[in-house]
């Protein structure tokens, strides 16, 4: 009950036109998934002065068994910091598998799902490892969904991260097969019913707040192979779809970047081997 009145405060002060720091400005978030290497994460992560980026999106899948150790967790903290606000931690199934949650939860000082306002933008976390066993937890995750997307209005844009594909069926959008490693086309947004998917409960929602003129991106991070290493769709209704995922150290591995100029974004991939310090001393260009 505390946590939902702190979520109803949080949501109050968006709708009512909150606006945190100042009104123009230049920001620029870094997005990656599927970044593991063995129990850590791809090492080339720590060649491209991550810290430089406003935000940092991670979409999951970023260490082969996240929940396996504290340690494991604490080497991800020395790279992203994890409580920072502005360090988003969509879990994939090797970050949460071996459960202890709790543990994710000390380090980012939040629950697995959430949702933060900064730089004229609401960004939202979802858990879509939560089943309907777990009842409570799935339906708090979608109080705040519903919840935010029912009262958002000082914000430009909303972004919702998450690890898995579960945009089957919606309007516009590729065949759900096509878009990731994996077709969620069953996960469910609540307990109410087995017929409860994206599409059809969480999608309408998002259209809604496309309405009311903000921007809506969703970003997933369940990609890399080859032949899915990124995603960027926009359906029926103007919403983007976007993913992005690197592969063992491909030379072909690309990140998202997201440019927010006083609130207006524009995005593009980037080429990881190029924005490293490595490639950057080899071809002599600045190093940031």
């Amino acid at each position: 009950m505390k946590n939902r009145f702190f979520l109803i405060i949080f949501h109050i002060c968006i709708f009512i036109g909150f606006s945190f720091g100042q009104s123009n400005f230049e920001k620029k978030y870094l997005f990656f998934g599927h970044a593991y290497d063995d129990f850590s994460y791809d090492q080339r992560l720590a060649q491209i002065n991550i810290r430089q980026y406003d935000g940092i999106f991670m979409g999951g899948d970023i260490l082969s068994e996240a929940s396996l150790s504290k340690d494991f967790l604490a080497d991800l903290d020395e790279l992203v910091d994890l409580a920072n606000p502005m360090t988003m931690y969509a879990l994939g199934n090797h970050d949460s598998r071996n459960g202890n949650w709790d543990w994710v939860s000390e380090f980012t000082k939040r629950k697995t799902y959430s949702t933060h306002y900064e730089d004229k933008s609401v960004f939202m976390v979802l858990n879509t490892n939560i089943v309907p066993y777990d009842c409570e937890m799935l339906e708090d995750q979608f109080y705040m969904i519903k919840t935010t997307c029912d009262t958002i209005s000082g914000a430009q844009n909303l972004f919702m991260f998450m690890h898995h594909n579960i945009w089957d069926g919606v309007p516009g959008l590729s065949p759900g097969w096509t878009i990731a490693h994996q077709n969620c086309k069953y996960w469910v947004a609540n307990c109410d019913s087995v017929s409860a998917h994206f599409y059809n409960v969480v999608y309408p929602m998002l259209v809604e707040v496309k309405e009311r003129g903000i921007e809506v991106y969703c970003v997933l991070g369940d990609l890399g192979v080859p032949g899915k290493e990124k995603f960027n769709e926009v359906s029926s209704h103007g919403i983007h779809f976007l993913g992005s995922g690197l592969y063992h150290y491909s030379p072909d591995d690309d990140v998202l970047i997201f440019e927010n100029h006083s609130g207006e974004i524009e995005f593009d991939w980037h080429n990881l081997d190029s924005l490293t310090t490595v490639n950057k001393q080899r071809m002599n260009l600045p190093q940031n």
